[in-house]
C-alpha cells in the first residue's frame, strides 16, 4: 500500500504478534500499520465510523481481530469534523483472520 497515515485517530492502538498496530477512525477506516514505519499494510472500510477499541484473540492457532462500527447517537453530532458529516450511522461487527500457525509453519518450512 505504501501510504502513511495523515490524520489523528480516536483512542489507542492495538498491537499484534507480527510487529504491527491497528488504528481505527471515525470516518469508517481501520488500518494495520507497521509499528516502526507507520506504513499501511492493510486497510478496510466499515459501514459506519469506528469509535470502539479493536480486540484480538487466538483460536486453534489463528489470530483474529474484531472491530465494532457504529458512529451515531449523541456522539456524532458533537464531533466538529466536516469529514464525518456523511458517515452513516448504524452498527456492525467485523472479524478478520490475521495469521495461523499452520500457514506460518508452511511459510517457514515447518
Amino acid at each position: 500500500m505504501g501510504d502513511r497515515i495523515q490524520e489523528p485517530e480516536l483512542g489507542g492502538d492495538l498491537g499484534d504478534r507480527g510487529g504491527a498496530r491497528f488504528h481505527r477512525y471515525a470516518d469508517r477506516r481501520v488500518h494495520r500499520v507497521d509499528a516502526s514505519t507507520e506504513e499501511i499494510l492493510w486497510q478496510f472500510q466499515t459501514p459506519s465510523g469506528i469509535i470502539g477499541q479493536p480486540v484480538t484473540w487466538e483460536h486453534d492457532g489463528t489470530q483474529y481481530v474484531t472491530v465494532t462500527s457504529g458512529i451515531g447517537g449523541v456522539y456524532a453530532p458533537k464531533i466538529p469534523d466536516a469529514n464525518l458529516v456523511h458517515v452513516p450511522a448504524g452498527g456492525s461487527l467485523r472479524t478478520f483472520a490475521l495469521w495461523s500457525e499452520a500457514r506460518r509453519g508452511r511459510q517457514h518450512g515447518r
